[in-house]
């Protein structure tokens, strides 16, 4: 197979190499942006089944929601100890929400 040159510094580099440093590079970034879509999405489709069962256990919620289980699980626990610490402002009277 024929060699390409690096324009780096014009050293002859085999094609195959130069093929998987490509290929490295170029698949690396797009398979994290999907990586990071598919756990917004897993963690939307949780907190869209929380607010429709609030009071839904977490193995209830890994049952219905398609995912990994310890994914779900995880935005489970999360989203709930997310929501204990934002003080829930309808709770409120009007005199604390002023304060």
């Amino acid at each position: 197979m024929s060699e390409g040159v690096c324009p780096c510094c014009g050293e002859p580099v085999p094609v195959e190499v130069a093929f998987q440093i490509v290929a490295a590079a170029v698949l690396a970034r797009p398979l994290s942006e999907r990586s990071a879509a598919r756990r917004a999405d897993l963690w939307a489709d949780v907190a869209a089944y929380l607010a429709r069962n609030p009071d839904a256990s977490a193995n209830a919620v890994a049952a219905s929601v398609t995912g990994r289980r310890l994914d779900v699980l995880h935005a489970v626990r999360e989203l709930r100890r997310r929501a204990e610490v934002v003080p829930d402002a309808r709770n409120q009277s009007h005199d604390e929400a002023a304060a």
